[in-house]
């Protein structure tokens, strides 16, 4: 039977499409049975002249989703300088291992001075005891 990308990685929405400054509003993210996280953060296209990314943490986890989060060492968003991403998209990616113990992740960032457009996905990949779950059989004749 042929891999197919869905067998290997889920896509979800960490972080809603919107134009805002100040703090992103995350979605909390279940990462259980996967050892791998890929954050894709989206800044610009259109945005303010003064709009800047804060440096800091990029990936937040917890044990459960009601859990206090804290920063995955290591997974930190660089800096991006006002007016660097106005009227250009950015794109950022932070690619973290998922701890069995913290199965449980967040985007994080801050947008400062004016208003920008973002959004961010997590893929979800190398699963951990995940057998394939396309619809395909095959059929062995013995």
């Amino acid at each position: 039977m042929p891999k197919r990308l869905n067998d290997m990685i889920v896509a979800k929405q960490a972080v809603l499409p919107t134009a805002t400054s100040g703090a992103l509003t995350p979605i909390a993210i279940d990462a259980t049975g996967y050892s791998r996280a890929r954050f894709i953060f989206s800044f610009g296209s259109g945005a303010g002249t003064t709009a800047a990314v804060a440096a800091g943490s990029a990936a937040w986890q917890a044990s459960t989703s009601g859990d206090t989060y804290i920063p995955i060492t290591g997974a930190d968003l660089p800096a991006t300088t006002s007016g660097l991403i106005s009227g250009n998209a950015r794109i950022f990616i932070v690619d973290v291992p998922v701890s069995p113990s913290y199965p449980w992740l967040k985007a994080s960032g801050t947008i400062n001075s004016s208003t920008i457009n973002n959004a961010c996905v997590v893929e979800l990949y190398d699963g951990v005891n995940r057998p394939p779950s396309s619809p395909e059989y095959t059929v062995v004749v013995v």
